[in-house]
């Protein structure tokens, strides 16, 4: 039976109302569906149209027709092109759609022959185009998109953890607590898996060689099909009912392992055309990770069940990465320029400490023969020459395992750092203070309960950085940051002072010259970004250092509202050790009571929640 036709719709199209009808054509859970028929210049037109009322359908019908089209431009023959959505004129608050006629019914010859996979892949290897504003690709999307009846905020991000994290789990989560109502269990476990999970997996420094690329978002066996769009060509692999994003294509792949409908053959070729990001051992997780967005969504939309399948995932992927217990160790950085006393302090502080061991920034040089050079010699002391990824990775088995990397070979140990500056008696004196500390009934003595925890203290010139690779490093990986200043003066007396370095291939000797040539500056250039005025002569920025949570000595720390000109280069840099050794066990029991207090007390608390609900 013909339905009437708003003019809206005829106008949109440039159709003639009196050629044109109307009919009920499919379904939907969501809207009305219709074939629209018309003739143009004794041509046959066929549409699909979608109607429905109200501000939620508005919304819908635009995130789809942005979501078509961005598909369509990109592989034409994957899906119908979308030509127009707006308001009814005859009806208040009625919204439509409208689109290439779909028939899924055909068999027609004179198809393009490529398969769903080959488009499919096509699709996530294609970059995405740089949004209005930008000058880069971002992950989001031009508009609001509905993942069934559910808005998805697709504001840009630069970064996918960030945006999978705040866009797609904790907004998925308020919309299905405002639905469903509070629920305490699944918000813990939610929040946690956004603030330890997704960083884990998908982790800016961690997730290589994503870039944006447009999802269909909604892509269960239900929105996939054969059939001849606009009734040109023949019958094609095609998909419909889009919910799309620029974002990382495996994404994609959540809800197609979540309903099934994708055979062996789809995903054998599919996977050889789009390779698994790396690292490819945690592919199986991320899709897990992607899938609970939609358990999560389901939830939101109809309750019941998915609740339950939304937690399963969280459990096992907490599970998998070890992220069902508190941290093993507690991880301190102590940085700063060559000869400022890192090394010294960082024995001391093993000394005092219980459990402690050292890892040295030095054990993961790369060999000489991967050094870069400047000036004609070999440059020991720059980003190049250290091995990131492999220190990342030290850090990580830290963390998890508590113990000394069995993969690490120190050669640092075997430097020797001279007379200890510090006087027996203040030793002495920062061992019965920790010990006063460790006492029953004391801070101390509730953190190191646990006869597993570990303390870590790693030394090193270059550790802290607002840039790759560091920034993961600085960012995540360091409990504790301390950072040490010397003067210029006194930095090269004292590296000038050495017998020289124990190599992987032997021994190094500084060349003459080698400090003033090599050293200073490039801790002056890596370093700049902490000091007032880019000088590292002067005092270090009071809040670059809040910013990225690094302690200091006050003296040494730019005070608010203070004039930094006309002041004496390296004034108040070059600090006492004993005064530094001092003030850094005071600093290092306050930031573990913090530490304790605040991240390790919740996430043990979250993990004996989890248990006891069997999350």
């Amino acid at each position: 039976m013909a339905s009437k036709i708003d003019p809206a719709i005829t106008e949109a199209l440039g159709l003639d109302p009196n050629t044109t009808k109307l009919t009920s054509h499919g379904g939907s859970g969501f809207a009305s569906t219709f074939k629209l028929s018309s003739t143009a210049n004794g041509k046959e037109m066929n549409y699909f149209v979608k109607t429905g009322s109200g501000s939620d359908a508005a919304l819908m019908f635009k995130g789809e027709h942005e979501s078509l089209n961005a598909i369509s431009k990109i592989v034409p023959s994957l899906c119908p092109r979308s030509y127009a959505h707006g308001a009814f004129k005859n009806s208040q608050n009625k919204h439509f759609m409208v689109t290439d006629f779909l028939d899924l019914n055909s068999s027609a010859p004179g198809g393009s022959g490529k398969t769903l996979a080959r488009k499919l892949a096509q699709l996530h290897t294609t970059p995405a185009p740089i949004p209005e504003g930008f000058d880069k690709p971002m992950y989001g999307f031009p508009v609001t998109t509905c993942c069934g009846s559910s808005p998805q905020n697709n504001t840009w991000k630069e970064s996918w953890a960030d945006f999978y994290a705040n866009n797609r789990l904790r907004t998925i989560l308020n919309d299905g607590i405002k639905k469903n109502g509070a629920d305490i269990e699944l918000s813990k476990a939610v929040e946690k898996t956004a603030d330890v999970i997704v960083p884990r997996l998908l982790g800016d420094d961690h997730l290589k060689g994503v870039q944006p690329v447009a999802i269909h978002g909604d892509l269960w066996s239900g929105n996939h099909g054969r059939g001849r769009i606009a009734g040109k060509g023949g019958a094609e692999d095609v998909v419909f009912d889009p919910s799309c994003v620029y974002g990382h294509s495996e994404y994609e792949l959540g809800i197609m392992k979540m309903f099934g409908g994708f055979g062996s053959t789809f995903w054998k070729e599919y996977e050889s055309l789009v390779p698994k990001a790396e690292p490819k051992e945690e592919w199986d997780d991320r899709v897990a990770l992607y899938e609970l967005y939609h358990h999560l969504n389901h939830w939101a939309l109809f309750g019941g069940s998915y609740r339950s399948g939304a937690m399963s995932i969280m459990k096992r992927l907490h599970s998998n990465l070890g992220h069902d217990q508190c941290p093993l160790a507690i991880i301190v950085g102590i940085s700063g320029p060559s000869s400022s006393g890192k090394t010294t302090l960082a024995r001391l502080l093993r000394d005092v400490f219980p459990h402690t061991f050292i890892l040295h920034e030095d054990d993961f040089y790369r060999p000489e023969t991967e050094l870069p050079s400047k000036d004609g010699l070999l440059d020991w002391d720059c980003a190049e020459a250290i091995n990131f990824d492999e220190m990342a990775r030290a850090l990580e088995h830290i963390r998890a395992e508590g113990t000394f990397p069995p993969f690490v070979d120190s050669m640092e140990d075997q430097n020797t750092v001279g007379k200890c500056p510090v006087p027996e008696s203040a030793i002495s004196a920062a061992k019965s203070r920790v010990e006063a500390w460790l006492a029953p009934g004391h801070a101390g003595h509730a953190i190191f309960s646990n006869p597993d925890l570990r303390l870590c203290i790693l030394d090193g010139f270059l550790l802290f950085g607002p840039d790759p690779p560091l920034r993961r490093i600085t960012d995540e990986l360091l409990d504790v940051k301390l950072f040490l200043t010397v003067s210029r003066q006194k930095a090269t007396a004292r590296r000038e002072a050495r017998d020289g370095y124990v190599t992987l291939e032997g021994f190094w000797t500084d060349p003459p010259g080698y400090v003033d040539k090599i050293v200073w500056p490039n801790y002056a250039e890596s370093h700049a970004w902490l000091f007032e005025d880019g000088d590292v002569e002067k005092r270090l920025r009071r809040d670059v250092l809040s910013e990225k949570n690094i302690l200091a000595l006050p003296e040494v720390i730019s005070q608010s509202g203070e004039e930094s000109g006309g002041e004496k280069e390296g004034k108040g840099l070059d600090a006492d050790m004993q005064v530094t050794f001092e003030w850094a066990v005071e600093t290092l029991m306050r930031k573990l009571e913090d530490i304790t207090n605040k991240r390790f007390k919740e996430l043990c608390a979250i993990s004996a929640t989890v248990h006891q609900v069997g999350f």
